[in-house]
């Protein structure tokens, strides 16, 4: 027995709470379902499938969520919804951190933003997905400029991620981005790192700056840490342990994914922590610190708990307020390079090339795969490349 085919559809809407398309069969037959949406929304629906329709693409099964018949057509909406609220409750018991959820929410955003809320999952295809990237490439971000491909590809692991607990729980049988790739990135596996002319012109410069810039300048480039692993950095933080019967000072840094590393340190690092322990206790020179010009009444609260906490860095209230700072810093020098993260490349670069064993490297930087601290190796061959320069043979 032959399957009927739909042959058309007429979208119905006076005189209905919500509007309803209408699809005729080849016998003339017909079935109706409700858009539980505005208009608008309904006549964008009725292009889509009209379109499906000549092009023999159209399956009424993509469409029967509308009327909420089965799990299996539930709605990009609504797995939106369902998807964060999971996320949410992840956040809740410390399993992922706030910012991861608020990348999956954002990348979800861009993601329905440009395609229809209202398309079942099962409905969406390879193309559309495609097509997505395609949009998404070609559209201004808030700063007016266009995506860049490594962007487009950190929200696209977002939204992978998102479909793929989607065939975990059993909403759709395969992701639609199961087959497709990451945007090609010129500056994949390119590590940027600081030289040492330009290290020590930003340190001349920040001299003149709130103290903390300098600190956490210097600390992130002695140890490789990320800006909120510094920014947490707290007393308790800080221990000493006995190794082959020799004292090593170490930090304990909460890095990416809530997991803990134990970081040893320099002796230079040592006396700039040490320092900022001090001002725990020193009540005049936690008054020279703060910035009353810069701290509105409801952030002194913020400083004050911070300070009981013992945060070394009490006197930033976010940790926004490093990356703007090294972000003036490096447009007051006309630096082409310079941020934050940029510390912690230079940090590993600068290890290698004096010799430290990349395994150590590895545990230094708090990588799980030693292919990720690699990366720095090549980096370090650049270095490698302009010394063979100076070198004069004998």
């Amino acid at each position: 027995m032959n399957e009927k085919k739909v042959k058309s559809a007429i979208l119905r809407y006076k005189s209905r709470k919500y509007p309803i398309i209408s699809f005729i069969y080849d016998d003339n037959s017909e079935k109706a379902i409700t858009v539980k949406a505005d208009l608008e929304t309904a006549k964008k629906l009725l292009l889509k499938i009209k379109r499906e329709i000549a092009l023999g693409e159209f399956d009424i099964n993509n469409y029967l969520s509308l009327v909420g018949t089965t799990s299996k057509g539930l709605t990009l909406n609504d797995f939106y919804n369902r998807y964060l609220d999971y996320r949410e409750r992840l956040v809740r018991i410390d399993q992922i951190s706030e910012a991861t959820y608020q990348h999956d929410r954002f990348a979800l955003d861009l993601l329905l933003g440009r395609l229809d809320k209202y398309t079942t999952l099962r409905g969406l295809s390879k193309d559309d997905m495609i097509n997505f990237l395609v949009l998404l490439k070609d559209a201004p971000n808030k700063n007016g400029k266009p995506y860049k491909p490594g962007a487009i590809n950190s929200y696209l692991k977002h939204i992978k991620a998102a479909f793929n607990w989607a065939v975990k729980e059993k909403l759709i049988q395969e992701s639609p981005f199961t087959d497709v790739g990451m945007l090609p990135n010129p500056n994949d596996g390119v590590y940027r790192f600081i030289s040492e002319d330009d290290i020590e012109k930003i340190r001349a410069y920040l001299k003149n700056k709130p103290e903390w810039q300098l600190d956490i300048f210097n600390l992130c480039l002695w140890t490789g840490a990320r800006r909120d692993e510094v920014f947490n950095i707290t007393k308790q933080s800080l221990y000493v342990d006995t190794i082959k019967g020799e004292k090593v000072p170490f930090a304990k840094l909460l890095g990416k994914g809530k997991k803990f590393r134990n970081m040893p340190l320099c002796v230079e690092a040592c006396e700039l922590l040490d320092r900022r322990v001090k001002y725990l206790t020193d009540p005049v020179r936690q008054f020279e610190l703060k910035d009353r010009s810069k701290s509105p009444t409801q952030q002194c609260g913020v400083i004050d708990s911070r300070l009981k906490q013992g945060y070394l860095f009490w006197e930033i209230t976010d940790s926004h307020s490093i990356t703007k700072a090294f972000a003036r810093t490096r447009k007051a020098l006309g630096l082409d390079y310079f941020n934050v993260h940029s510390l912690r490349h230079s940090f590993a670069t600068y290890c290698l090339k004096d010799n430290i064993r990349i395994t150590t490297v590895k545990e230094f930087l708090g990588h799980t795969d030693i292919k990720t601290t690699m990366i720095y190796a090549k980096t370090d061959d650049e270095l490698k490349a302009e010394d063979i320069k100076k070198h004069k043979p004998r």
